[in-house]
This record gives C-alpha cells, structure tokens and sequence, in this order.
C-alpha cells in the first residue's frame, strides 16, 4: 500500500472518531418523555444525537417526536444523521399548537414518518451563507443563492431533504425565500404545497415542568410571534430589525439584501463556526463561541 494511500486512510478514520465524538457530547437540548412522545426543547447541538438516540433506545415505547420550540442546529451533521436515524426507526413528528420550528429545527421535524402541527404552526426558513477568509484579508461571504445549482455546496442539505419529503424542492423554496441574515415564516399554502406536514385530530399537551421553560425559549426564538387569520402571511415581532448589528469574531457582517424580513432576537450578533483554512459559517442557535464547531445550519448556517 502506497504512502499517500495510507496517509489517505489515516485522514478519513481521524474524521470518523471525530465525528462520533462530537455527536457523543452533552447536550443542552431538554428531553422529557411523556408516555409514547418525547418531548424536544431549545436548539439541537452536538450531544442531541446520542441524547435523544439514548432516550428512545431506554424507552422503546415512545414513537412520537413532539417538537415545542426548536430554534435552529449547532451541528447539521449531527442533526441531519439523527434525522436519518428517525425516519429509519419510523418515528412520527409533532409540533404543538404555537410551537415553532426554524432553521434547523425544521430540518429534524421533516424526519417524521408522519408529520402533523397543531394550529399556528410557525416554520422559519432561510439561505445559509459561506464564509471564507484568508489570513488577515477580510471574509468573503456567499449565500446559498449566489452558487450554481450544481454546486457541491448545496448537496448536504439538498440530499437530505430530497431523502425526506421524495424531492429537492423544498430546500430551493426555503434558501431563495429569505437571505441568510433573515427569516421567512411559512404560509399555510407553503406547508401544503410541499407536503411538510398534516393538520393534527388531537392536541397534545405541554407536560407542566416544560411550560415556563417553553415560554422563555419561545421569546428567544422568535421574539412575540404571531400569524394572520389566514395563514397567509407569516412574521415576528419584537426582534431587531435587519439593519441590526451582525458578525464578529472574525467573520464579516452579514449584509441583508431585503429589509423587508425581520430578524429573529438571536440574529441580532453572530458567531462563527470554525473549518480549516480559515472558513467560516454562521450557525442557528450558537450562543458563544465556544459552542462554534465544524459545521453549518440548515438553509441558514448563519444565526444566533
């Protein structure tokens, strides 16, 4: 065997024992199970794969995913091969009346055998954004959009979502409705259109120790969300505006080409995810930089 061939070998076993570490960490994620369902709160991170695979192996009666308010994935790695793993099992997805799922979160969602939402539903999507950086030279940013369809940087996302739903036109929807410093909230005709869920026949209630909880986390989230009569508009309210100061830590402030989209309260400064030679992403949900890692967020790989 050639040097470069082991050297080759070497390289790939190092990125799998890095991989399974990272989704082995802890998790900030709340679980709690509640009969059949298991109950997601806050953003998915690295540890979310092995904490909710260790959950439904320790309780193989549950088989239902109910999602509250989800705000994005630290680790679409994670989060995409945990979504795999879902759908492998035939585990169903339910998001609550008045929950919220963005970026991220709504990737998970998608993983469900059956998908069903209670009313107000409120789906937050956009494009994610690549930033590269060399030396002391200032970030070159790129949204989703700004790459041929063809290009290899679309394929993490667009293969999972074409594994999931049967076809790739969701995630064409979800990065061309908004920029990657902003957020587009579903419409009713959008989650029909795309088959991403069903009305549910029954509610299902909140256990009582995630209510205050679920409170707080919605407000991070989304700030004061609310939806129209019709379902036809969708927005936030309370978070800053899209002017709002954005990026740092190296990487360039994000330049949101429409204001007409509001930012979610978390967009409102950035942290970097770290890859090699100095690229960076904007990640859902990173709340430090310590918990930046190598990876990016559905559609948006951009917000905090």
């Amino acid at each position: 065997m050639s040097e470069a061939v082991t050297s080759f070998l070497r390289t790939l076993m190092l990125l799998s024992v890095l991989l399974v570490s990272a989704c082995a960490q802890q998790t900030r994620t709340t679980l709690e199970v509640d009969g059949d369902r298991l109950f997601l709160l806050g953003t998915f991170d690295h540890g979310t794969y092995k904490a909710v695979l260790d959950t439904l192996d320790a309780h193989p009666e549950v088989d239902t995913l109910v999602f509250t308010a989800n705000g994005g994935s630290v680790d679409d790695e994670c989060t995409l091969d945990l979504g795999r793993e879902v759908r492998r099992r035939g585990i169903n997805t339910h998001l609550i009346e008045g929950g919220v799922l963005a970026s991220g979160g709504v990737s998970l969602f998608l993983a469900g055998a059956e998908r069903t939402v209670e009313a107000t539903p409120l789906f937050g999507v956009h494009s994610w954004q690549h930033c590269s950086q060399s030396g002391e030279q200032p970030a070159t940013c790129r949204d989703a959009t700004d790459y041929p369809a063809g290009d290899e940087q679309h394929l993490l996302h667009k293969s999972y979502i074409s594994e999931m739903l049967g076809s790739d036109a969701f995630y064409w929807h979800s990065i061309r409705a908004a920029p990657s410093g902003s957020i587009h909230w579903l419409t009713d005709a959008d989650l029909e259109e795309f088959g991403l869920s069903r009305p549910s026949d029954h509610a299902v209630a909140l256990p009582t120790s995630l209510r205050a909880p679920f409170l707080k986390e919605l407000k991070a989230v989304c700030g004061e969300c609310e939806r129209d009569g019709t379902g036809s508009t969708s927005k936030a309210r309370g978070g800053k505006d899209a002017s709002g100061s954005a990026g740092h830590l190296g990487c360039a402030s994000m330049r949101v080409r429409d204001r007409s989209f509001r930012k979610l309260p978390r967009q409102a400064d950035t942290s970097k995810v770290e890859f090699p030679a100095n690229r960076c992403r904007y990640s859902a949900g990173v709340s430090s930089s310590k918990e930046s890692w190598e990876r990016s967020s559905l559609y948006s790989s951009i917000h905090q």
